[in-house]
């Protein structure tokens, strides 16, 4: 069993951008929200398993969905559990919106501003550095994770943001955009090729997308059409707990986490000749969109099970598991 809980619980793929990078091709006119009795049922679970869990708030974007959001973290107080929201921070274009949201998170354990720019057609990075400015004084662990794409200057991106400060800086987390979702659109030159070898951080997240399904990963999992290895059910019928038991011995999860999807994908031989191919390989997401895929299932278990051994032992060492 992982050590402690986390748990993504996607409020809404409703947002009132539609950037088009969006892997959960969020947009106004998409409306699925969560339910409030699955939002209560989720948390409810979640604290029979671990009452020092984590629950992630996500989107589309939550503050968009601010009644519902407002219920969730009301309920996640109630239970004494912890969380942490991520936004695309558009609230905080306005000086007294962004107190009004701040000091409505000052108990989040992180609350995480993205930006990017798709993002900064409509929110100006300079209120994401505000924002971040202002979470910190009032002692809100906060952080910008900035999806950039090929060839974009990090130092003038900071500089943009507003930030001046060292501990201001390094609160700005890179990473670069992947062709999944409506990214799939951009031109390939704008996907940055990932580091070789690198667990998947999203891969130690229980999903919850808006739908009710759950799901091994807080990425592309969550949109790969059919049944496949990170696609654990339904909340109205499938417990969390059955949830955690099915990640503690699925391979395939257990190898991207550790290994990382980009080294799975290309021991099952699925990162080909094709233009299509070679940019999905590129990165975590793109690499799990080949690896979740009908037909190349018996190909990523067969990758999995000679990578077993190495999975395990790596297992033992990030996180003290046998």
């Amino acid at each position: 069993m992982f050590e402690s809980l986390r748990v993504g619980v996607q409020l809404t793929e409703s947002c009132n951008l539609a950037c088009q990078h969006c892997s959960t091709f969020s947009s106004p006119k998409v409306t699925t929200t969560l339910d409030r009795g699955y939002v209560r049922d989720i948390l409810q679970q979640v604290k029979q398993i671990d009452p020092d869990a984590e629950i992630g708030f996500t989107g589309g974007e939550v503050f968009y969905v601010r009644d519902l959001l407002y219920y969730a973290i009301g309920l996640v107080r109630e239970l004494g559990l912890s969380y942490s929201v991520t936004t695309n921070g558009s609230w905080a274009m306005d000086p007294a919106e962004r107190q009004e949201v701040l000091h409505s998170v000052l108990d989040a354990k992180k609350l995480g501003l993205s930006a990017d720019i798709y993002h900064g057609t409509a929110v100006p990075r300079r209120a994401i550095g505000l924002a971040l400015q202002e979470a910190l004084e009032l002692g809100i662990e906060a952080v910008i994770r900035y999806t950039y794409i090929e060839g974009e200057d990090f130092d003038k991106i900071v500089e943009e943001l507003g930030l001046t400060t060292e501990e201001e800086r390094a609160r700005v987390h890179f990473s670069g955009v992947m062709r999944v979702g409506r990214a799939v659109r951009l031109d390939h030159s704008v996907f940055p090729m990932f580091p070789e070898r690198e667990p998947c951080l999203a891969a130690n997240i229980v999903m919850i997308r808006s739908t009710g399904g759950i799901f091994g990963c807080c990425g592309e999992s969550m949109y790969v059409r059919g049944q496949h290895d990170l696609r654990f059910g339904h909340i109205r019928d499938t417990p969390l707990v059955d949830v955690m038991d099915n990640r503690d011995r699925n391979l395939v999860l257990q190898t991207i986490r550790t290994l990382g999807a980009r080294p799975l994908a290309e021991a099952a031989g699925l990162v080909g000749d094709s233009d299509e191919e070679q940019v999905l390989g590129r990165s975590p997401c793109g690499s799990c969109h080949l690896l979740l895929q009908e037909r190349n299932r018996d190909k990523t278990h067969a990758a999995a099970e000679e990578l077993r051994d190495r999975v395990n032992a790596l297992r033992a060492l990030y996180y003290g598991e046998v």
